[in-house]
C-alpha cells in the first residue's frame, strides 16, 4: 500500500511537469509576427492560422475517446509527437531551413500543434483523477492551474536564453514537451492494475464539453 501511495504522489509531480509545458498552443502571439512577415500574410490570413490552432484543440474529443482504450504512455507519445511535427515544421519555415510552405499546410501544422496539448492533458488528468478519485476537484484544479504557467515559462526561458528569437522559441515548443513526457513516463511509478468499468459513449464527450481541453473521462477504480 505504501508503494502504491508513493507512486500516486510521484505521478502527480510528474503530471505537473507535463502540464507546465503543455500550454504551448497559447503562445501563438510570440512567433505569429515572424510567420506573417516571412509568408507575406495579411492580418486576416494570420487570424485564420489562429483559428486553425484552435480547431486542433477542439478535436480533444479524440484523446478523450482513446483514454479508455489505450495506455497512458501512448497518449503521451501521440501528444508529444504531434507537437514535435507541428511546431517543428513551423520552426523550419521561420528559421529559413525550408521555403515558406503553402498556407493550407501551415494551417494543418498549427492544427496538429493545437491538438497535441489535448493528448498530454488527457494523459495526466486521467491518470491523476484515477489515482486520487476522492479528491478529483482539487487535483483537476491544481493541474489545470499549471497549464496557465506554461506560456510564462516558455516566454521567460526563451527571453533569457535566446533573446526572444522566434525560431528558437519554436524549437522549445517542439522539443521540451517531448522531453517532459519522456521523463514523466520513465520516472513515474505506476499503480497496480485495478478493476475498471467502461464509460458510456456520452461520457466520452467530456473533453468537448470542457472546451476541447482533452481532459477525458476517467474509469472508476477500486483497490483490491
Amino acid at each position: 500500500m505504501a508503494g502504491t501511495r508513493c507512486g500516486r504522489w510521484l505521478g502527480l509531480v510528474t503530471a505537473a511537469w507535463v502540464q507546465c509545458v503543455s500550454g504551448n498552443n497559447y503562445t501563438f502571439s510570440n512567433y505569429s509576427h515572424a510567420l506573417k512577415t516571412l509568408m507575406g500574410l495579411t492580418q486576416l490570413q494570420l487570424n485564420g492560422l489562429s483559428v486553425a490552432k484552435d480547431i486542433g484543440k477542439a478535436f480533444g474529443l479524440l484523446a478523450g475517446l482513446a483514454s479508455d482504450r489505450v495506455p497512458i504512455w501512448l497518449l503521451l507519445t501521440i501528444g508529444s509527437l504531434e507537437g514535435l511535427l507541428g511546431y517543428g515544421a513551423q520552426w523550419m519555415v521561420v528559421s529559413g531551413a525550408v521555403a515558406p510552405l503553402p498556407y493550407w499546410q501551415i494551417c494543418v501544422f498549427l492544427c496538429l500543434g493545437g491538438n497535441s496539448t489535448t493528448w498530454m492533458n488527457t494523459a495526466v488528468l486521467v491518470t491523476c483523477i484515477r489515482n486520487f478519485r476522492w479528491s478529483r476537484g482539487p487535483i483537476f484544479g491544481l493541474l489545470k492551474g499549471y497549464v496557465g504557467l506554461s506560456t510564462a515559462i516558455f516566454t521567460d526561458t526563451c527571453s533569457a536564453l535566446f533573446a526572444d528569437d522566434p525560431a528558437s522559441f519554436l524549437v522549445m515548443l517542439a522539443v521540451v514537451p517531448v522531453a517532459a513526457c519522456t521523463l514523466a513516463w520513465c520516472s513515474s511509478v505506476r499503480a497496480p492494475p485495478l478493476r475498471t468499468r467502461r464509460t458510456t459513449g456520452a461520457a466520452s464527450l467530456a473533453p468537448l464539453l470542457q472546451g476541447g481541453t482533452g481532459s477525458g473521462r476517467w474509469r472508476a477504480r477500486t483497490h483490491g
